[in-house]
């Protein structure tokens, strides 16, 4: 039986929202490879995109960041070539973020600050996405020495947590104020 890419991701969803244990990482990764060929088989740029972006994810959440990061570079060429800013976007603040964990705060800082600037330029974004970018953005500067433009970003981060109704979010960011 064939399954659409939306089939098998909501599969992957019901595995990866049981209790911990009973989402095997390998049957998680049969049905993303599944996905990737369906949406291969169909053309599907964004389906293609979005199933990539959860297999670079997978292995960055089982420490691959190696991969991850090439899975994800080459997500940012399609994405760019495409021209889907937002998809753009969200691929580079998950490798800015990637960076920041690995301490390479000056790629991360490269990272980041252009996926906010992309954010800025779409128009309707959701202010919780906006808000998780901006956040990644306000650590890296932090990390970096940058107190008053991370605490700039903060603000901003706050400010968008609360439009955004996400209370631990804005707690977070405001415990970062000074």
């Amino acid at each position: 039986m064939n399954f659409t890419v939306d089939d098998l991701l909501e599969r992957v969803d019901q595995l990866q929202s049981k209790p911990d244990g009973q989402a095997t990482t390998r049957a998680v990764e049969d049905l993303l490879e599944q996905a990737l060929n369906a949406a291969r088989e169909t053309r599907d740029v964004d389906a293609l995109i979005e199933v990539a972006l959860r297999v670079a994810l997978l292995k960055r959440d089982q420490g691959d960041f190696e991969s991850a990061l090439d899975d994800l570079g080459d997500l940012a060429v399609v994405a760019r070539d495409k021209g889907d800013a937002l998809a753009l976007a969200v691929v580079l603040r998950h490798m800015g973020d990637i960076f920041l964990f690995g301490e390479d705060f000056e790629m991360a800082r490269s990272y980041l600050g252009e996926a906010v600037a992309l954010l800025e330029r779409v128009p309707g974004i959701d202010p919780l996405m906006r808000a998780e970018h901006v956040r990644s953005l306000a650590t890296c500067m932090d990390a970096q020495g940058e107190r008053e433009k991370a605490q700039l970003c903060w603000r901003q981060a706050r400010d968008l947590f609360l439009i955004a109704g996400e209370e631990a979010g804005a707690t977070e960011a405001e415990a970062h104020l000074i």
